[in-house]
């Protein structure tokens, strides 16, 4: 059964993966917070299954954190006061799950995600984002995540791809 669960959380990671990928190619903040939210459900039951309780407890947090930035037009001074609440919610669900080392890695990804997804320019959300998948990728690759490893992979070349997609042209200099 335990084999199983583990075979049955790896295939719900492919599922995270697809919708990951899909993420950072929608154009507005809002696509991109609901698909978030989808992609942070489906990691959070696929760490549980395979025995990554950080990765879940951190993506649990985060599903709370991608509802409440989606449903609200906070005020700067609000959205600060939610980042920062999140932020700690996220250190201590971490510490309560913590695993060894690596969990910082998750930790930081976790803490800096939300200042990142707080903020209302879409191509500001992607390129932090470029800064920090790379941390999930190497403890996905510790925790053998075949789904983070696989996502963290595409995320970073999706994003990539977006960020050259959407990225601001030059304005043209007229002429005196």
């Amino acid at each position: 059964m335990e084999k199983a669960l583990y075979i049955i959380g790896q295939a719900v990671g492919i599922v995270a993966i697809i919708i990951g990928i899909v993420t950072y190619q929608i154009k507005s903040r809002r696509g991109i917070m609901i698909a978030n939210i989808a992609s942070t459900v489906c990691f959070a039951l696929h760490y549980a299954m395979i025995g990554a309780y950080v990765g879940m407890a951190l993506n649990i947090v985060a599903t709370v954190r991608n509802v409440v930035f989606y449903n609200s037009n906070m005020s700067k001074k609000k959205s600060t006061i939610c980042t920062v609440t999140f932020a700690v919610i996220a250190c201590v669900a971490g510490i309560i799950t913590w695993e060894a080392w690596y969990s910082v890695l998750q930790l930081m990804n976790s803490v800096v995600r939300c200042y990142i997804l707080s903020l209302s320019n879409p191509n500001s959300i992607r390129k932090g984002i470029m800064i920090v998948v790379p941390m999930t990728l190497i403890y996905n690759i510790i925790v053998f995540s075949i789904g983070g490893i696989i996502s963290d992979s595409c995320s970073l070349i999706s994003t990539g791809i977006s960020l050259f997609r959407y990225r601001e042209k030059p304005k043209k200099k007229q002429k005196a």
